[in-house]
Parts: structure tokens; sequence; C-alpha cells
């Protein structure tokens, strides 16, 4: 046995790198799946948030010897200069190994917690080996809480369907229900879905627990509850979480904190309805953030924009007169007007995605801003644009944009100098050719969804004597649809203000005279 650990151990570079190996080759073998990185990384935040809110000396537990990942996360976000222990009590196997597991990382581990030091609890449910219906996890959780002294802080991560969603079980109601009463729960939280390695979509949820005064009455006590299936653990999501359940612990914070996710609901109410503890889609009432004034103002601006919009100019100062009836219709392809000199087509840039854009500096077109038109404008330094692509094109006024996937679409640069990102590409008409960049733009976007070869696309050829007066009209046609999107816009806006503002109070709609 000594030979294969040292072995290991210098296959695996430290003796903590081999003990990660046998680890990983135990966890294989669990029943109880492990929890993602973002998961454990949510828990060491939390943990860590409430260790720093003690201010000193800290210990770090899991009465229950669950996952050993946990602690660690939160000793990870604490730092190595936090002065923080783990208590580990016990001579089993599983706390001799959990033991062994924190001495190889360094950490502080003790057997009794120091004088005046109440240890913070992390762990998760069910065990491993134990039973994981919603029953036998409510009993180990009230277990825990049990335990717990009136200051003392503990943070428990399980699956919804027991911690968080409806019980379908009366027994199992007031099983949950008797762990609320006692006012220990101050905030409960149901995460997306997939943070579990296994791939079985369980949803996760976390109870933080801490003492309440034993004269606090049922009416009194309010819980902070959060939904956030359909939240992304986004580094500014976990941040604001954080603050909520930190603030859920203290009566003077809730009091004062303007919460992002938790919603403070009474608990009284919540027992009595026998439905979920995080119903879905919980949020905190949002407080009013602007005058009543400002939401009047804004209505008022869009009706009266809506209502002085100009009347469509088109094709003022042209008649359409009938022709001489001969069709003169011509077609094109882009390959055969390439060979002709009447087309160029240009390759756009290779910009990686990552690159940071702004809203300023030159503007990029990708293959996104082809197929939607109105997107928020795109941009690039200066200086990043010549320092990482000194050689990329630029367009030219009238210059077509087009790309193939998912389907065919074009747009026209009108103002130049901007940078075609690939797999966008440039087309260019040569003067004269009768290839008007309006109609040309046009016919690409009326293809068939499924045209890959772009070479083979045909495109109408106007006769000479039409192009520049067709040009016009087309330009003025694309300016009205400019201006009919706006319209569409602002109609919408409008609408949202009018609902908005009457549902939280902010304005009233009463009949005029004229209405009558």
């Amino acid at each position: 046995m000594a030979a294969y650990v040292e072995s290991l151990v210098d296959a695996a570079w430290d003796a903590t790198s081999a003990h990660e190996v046998v680890l990983g080759r135990r966890r294989r073998g669990r029943s109880t799946a492990a929890l993602g990185h973002h998961a454990v990384e949510l828990a060491g935040r939390l943990g860590a948030a409430m260790a720093l809110d003690l201010e000193g000396e800290a210990v770090i537990t899991d009465p229950l010897d669950a996952d050993p990942m946990l602690v660690d996360a939160v000793l990870t976000a604490l730092g190595e200069g936090a002065l923080v222990h783990v208590l580990v009590d016990g001579s089993s196997p599983v706390a001799r190994a959990m033991r062994r597991f924190h001495w190889l990382r360094g950490r502080s581990v003790i057997t009794v917690p120091p004088h005046d030091v109440l240890p913070i609890i992390v762990t998760r449910l069910p065990l491993a080996g134990a039973g994981s219906d919603p029953e036998s996890i409510l009993a180990t959780a009230d277990g825990v809480q049990l335990d717990m002294t009136e200051s003392q802080r503990a943070l428990i991560l399980g699956p919804a369907t027991a911690l968080c969603d409806r019980l379908n079980d009366s027994s199992r109601e007031q099983h949950r229900d008797h762990v609320v009463r006692l006012g220990r729960l101050r905030c409960a939280v149901r995460l997306p879905a997939g943070l579990v390695t296994d791939g079985s979509r369980q949803v996760v949820g976390i109870w933080v627990l801490a003492g309440a005064p034993s004269s606090r009455k049922l009416d009194e006590q309010r819980l902070a509850a959060a939904d956030l299936t359909n939240e992304t653990l986004r580094a500014d999501v976990v941040d604001d979480l954080v603050t909520d359940v930190m603030a859920s612990l203290s009566d003077r914070a809730r009091a004062t904190h303007n919460f992002r996710y938790a919603r403070l609901t009474a608990t009284a109410p919540l027992l009595a309805s026998s439905g979920p503890l995080v119903a879905p889609g919980s949020r905190p009432t949002r407080a009013r953030t602007a005058a009543v004034a400002e939401s009047v103002v804004r209505v008022r601006g869009l009706i009266k924009q809506l209502q002085t919009q100009p009347p469509p100019s088109l094709l003022e100062g042209m008649a359409v007169a009938a022709g001489d009836g001969e069709d003169s219709r011509q077609q094109v392809t882009i390959e055969a007007a390439i060979r002709a000199r009447e087309l160029r087509v240009l390759a756009g840039t290779r910009i990686a995605e990552a690159v940071p854009q702004t809203d300023g500096g030159v503007r990029v077109i990708d293959a996104h801003t082809v197929q939607h038109p109105s997107p928020p404008r795109k941009g690039l330094d200066p200086l990043d644009l010549e320092r990482s692509w000194p050689r990329a094109r630029r367009t030219e006024p009238g210059d077509v944009i087009f790309c193939v996937s998912p389907h065919p679409a074009a747009i026209i640069d009108w103002d130049g100098l901007s940078v075609v990102a690939s797999p966008a590409r440039i087309l260019r008409c040569a003067p004269g050719s009768g290839l008007v960049p309006e109609v040309v733009a046009r016919a690409i976007n009326a293809l068939p969804a499924r045209s890959p070869r772009w070479q083979a696309w045909s495109l109408p050829r106007i006769p000479a004597e039409q192009t520049g007066e067709l040009a016009i009209a087309l330009r003025r046609i694309a300016d009205e649809e400019d201006q009919a999107r706006q319209r569409l816009a602002d109609l919408s806006a409008l609408a949202h203000e009018l609902a908005h503002g009457i549902a939280r109070g902010a304005m009233t709609i009463t009949p005029t005279e004229e209405g009558h």
C-alpha cells in the first residue's frame, strides 16, 4: 500500500492531487450525484459571507460529513488570510476521511470549537446511502436545525422537490411546516436546473437557517423566498443573491434592504396555503423608481410623436407611367457578373467573437447584424482594429453586405467605412452595370431559405436609363419602412407605458368630452 501511494503521489505531482484521484474514483461509486461547479461556488460564496459577517474567528463544519467540497468552497472563498477553522468531530471512517481531505489542503482542522465561537453549518442532503425521498430529507434537515443554538447559522443544499416545491403528501407538508414554524428558516432559494453532474436536471434548493428569538410569534415571522429557475448564475446574479440572503438574516437589514431576487412573505399565510415554499416566479415587489409625472410625460411624448409623424412622400416628383410592354427583364448570376467585372465580392475579416465591442468606434457589421437589421450598433476601438487587423477592408457607401446562413440576407451600408466580419461578405456594384444596390439586396432577401451556393444567385439587371430613378424610389421606400418600424416600436412602448403605469397607480385614463 505504501509503495502504491508513493507511486500515485509521484504521478500526480503532490499528495493533494493524488488524493483528488482517489476521491474521484470514490465519487463515481456514490449513489448521490456530485454538485456542479456553479452550485459549489455559490455555496462557497454564501458560507464565506456568513463567516465574514461574524467579524473574527470563524469555524466551518459539516455535522453530517456529507460533502467536503462545500466546506472547501467556503474556505476557498474566504481566502488564505482569513482566521477560520474546520470542525470535524468523531473517529468514524467518514470523519477521518474529512480530516484527511482538509489536512492535505493545509486547513486548520479542530475537533472542538474555540470558546464562544459558534460553528457555521454547511451541508448537503440527501446523504450518501441514505433515503432520498422528501420525508427522509426533511427529517435530516429538521435534525440539523433542532441542534442549532439561537445565534448559530446553517446552509443546507438539497433537492428543491423537498425544500422548495409543493409537497403532495399531507404528512410531508406537516413535517416541513413544523420546520418553518420554528422560525429558524430565514431564506429559501430555488436554483436553476442543471447544477447536478449526473445530467438528471435535478433542481437544487437552498435553506438558510439562523437562530430566531423564542419570543417571536408566528404572525411576526417572515420568510425570504427566491426563485432563480429561469436565471443563469452569472457573477452579478450570485453577488446580488448573496446580498439578499445576508439581508434576510437580520431583521434590521430586512426592513431597509432593496431585495433583487428574494421576496419577503408572512409565514402564517404561507403555512395556511399548503402551497410551495418558493412560489414559481417569486420576485420582490419593486419600489416605484420613477415619479408619477415622468410616466405621464413619457406617454404624452409618445402620443405627440405618433400623431405628428409626416405622411410618406414616396414617389413625390415622379410619375409612374405604362411601359412599351416589351419584357426587358434581364437576370445575371453573381458568378457571371464577377466575370464581367460588373460586381466584386470581398470577403469579410475574421474577427474573434470574444473581442470587446462598444457602441462607438469603427462600426462592425457581422452576420447577426445582416440577419437582424435593427440590433444595437457594434463597434471596435480604432487602435484595437489597427493593432489586430491592420489589413481589414472597409466598406464604401452603397456596398451590399450579405450572408448565406441560416438563410440568405442582405443589407446596404450607406455610410461606408465599416468593417465586415466573416462569414458576411461584401457585394460592390460597378457603376453603369445595371446592378442597383437596393434591387440586389431585395433580390437576396427574397431567395429561398436553402440557397447555400451564393455564386449561382440570380440578380435583376435594370435598364441603364431607369437605374437612377429606381434607386431614388427604392431609397425613399426603405426610409419609409424604417419610419414604419419606428412607429411600431413607439406604439409598443406606448402600450407598455399605459399598462404598467396604470397597474402601479402612476396614471389614470378618463374620457374627455371628445371621447363621449
